[in-house]
């Protein structure tokens, strides 16, 4: 059989001289197919240059392998500006590369109470990582009673029922604060998020934590908190 014909699951299965179960078994790594089996089955397919459907596979498993990642139109981040934004997106679609799944990026509305029941219900996705902002807890609150997999950047806090991921963003004020007095300034101000955030309220607890232990004053007029937005940090 020549490489061009082996196009289906049927032809491999024809090649190895087992049934298609075996070999769609074998090539989504079952634990229910003998290891010599399944190796044996890979390198033909390997050989003949046999690609999966993958939209058929994941209809039949009842999963996209998407994940939704989930931006808003009110929220500054992800331009070309904004490093930090690109830089944990990029991150997160390594990740899921590795396991084998697709990023989705998703731009939401404030108003939209819909996009959840849009991505999630109809299968496009099958969970989603967001950005925690001021109305996190209303956006997990909405997941959650969808049991949507979900996992919010940001501190955790009681009004999120569910997993946050976040850097440690006290010690980062302290080591931001302790490199400028380190190396000799003498007037630092802190330049944070809203007051009501509660990673820049760590960050600002780090800034005055260094500047304490360093025998420095704090002048409040040096101490200023902005929306994340480039403007509010002239």
């Amino acid at each position: 059989m020549g490489t061009k014909t082996v196009k289906t699951i049927e032809d491999i299965a024809k090649l190895a001289n087992v049934s298609k179960s075996t070999v769609s078994r074998a090539l989504n790594d079952s634990s229910l197919i003998n290891p010599e089996t399944r190796d044996r089955i890979k390198a033909i397919a390997e050989e003949h240059n046999f690609c999966m459907n993958l939209p058929a596979r994941n209809l039949s498993r009842r999963q996209s392998c998407t994940v939704g990642f989930v931006t808003h139109s009110h929220q500054c981040g992800f331009t070309v500006e904004d490093m930090f934004g690109l830089e944990i997106m990029s991150a997160i679609g390594s990740g899921l590369d590795e396991l084998g799944y697709d990023l989705l990026v998703i731009h939401m509305k404030p108003r939209d109470t819909n996009w959840a029941h849009q991505y999630f219900d109809s299968g496009r996705v099958d969970g989603f990582i967001m950005m925690k902002t001021g109305r996190g807890h209303a956006y997990s609150k909405l997941l959650s009673d969808m049991n949507a997999p979900f996992i919010i950047w940001g501190v955790s806090e009681p009004e999120i029922n569910g997993c946050t991921v976040t850097g440690d963003n006290l010690s980062g004020g302290i080591l931001a604060t302790e490199h400028l007095i380190r190396i000799g300034r003498k007037k630092i101000a802190f330049l944070g998020g809203p007051e009501y955030d509660l990673e820049a309220q760590l960050r600002q607890k780090g800034y005055e934590t260094a500047m304490k232990n360093a025998g420095r004053s704090i002048d409040p007029k040096l101490m200023v908190n902005g929306d994340y937005y480039l403007e509010s940090g002239k």
